[in-house]
């Protein structure tokens, strides 16, 4: 990542590769579930 001081990188570079993997993750998974991620189903149906 250039303009991060190395002192840094170790710190940031593992936040940003976990991101980055949840978020392919997340598009696999929707696309093999044909299930959009952002619609809740079972939201607001039940009294916890």
């Amino acid at each position: 990542i250039p303009g991060l001081d190395d002192e840094f990188r170790v710190i940031v570079s593992p936040w940003i590769l976990s991101s980055l993997i949840t978020d392919r993750l997340a598009a696999y998974y929707e696309t093999v579930t044909k299930h959009n991620l952002n619609y809740r189903r079972y939201y607001h149906q039940f009294d916890y």
